[in-house]
C-alpha cells in the first residue's frame, strides 16, 4: 500500500488540501492534527508507546488466519522460570 502525504488546513469542519493527490480517486485516509499546543514530554512518550503497542498487537496482515503467539510466550516464560530456579 503506497502512502501519500499532503499538507492541508482544517477549518470549521472542512479539510482543505493544499493539492490533489495524483492518481488517487478513492482511498482511506488518516488525518493527524498538528496543533500549536505543546504537550508535556512524558505525555507525548506515553501516547507514542501506546500507539506502538497497539500496532504490535494488531500485527501485520498477510491475508491468512491470525497467528496466536500466546503459546510461544508461555513456552518462553516457562523456560525462563526453569532457568531462574536452577540458579
Amino acid at each position: 500500500m503506497a502512502r501519500v502525504s499532503i499538507e492541508g488546513v482544517y477549518r470549521n469542519g472542512v479539510l482543505e488540501l493544499s493539492e490533489h493527490p495524483e492518481g488517487v480517486s478513492n482511498a482511506r485516509v488518516v488525518v493527524t492534527f498538528m496543533t500549536s499546543e505543546r504537550r508535556p514530554r512524558r505525555l507525548r512518550r506515553s501516547v507514542a508507546r501506546e500507539r506502538a503497542f497497539a500496532r504490535m498487537e494488531a500485527g501485520i496482515s498477510f491475508g491468512g488466519a491470525r497467528f496466536d503467539r500466546s503459546e510461544l510466550y508461555e513456552e518462553r516464560l516457562r523456560e525462563l522460570d526453569r532457568r531462574r530456579g536452577s540458579q
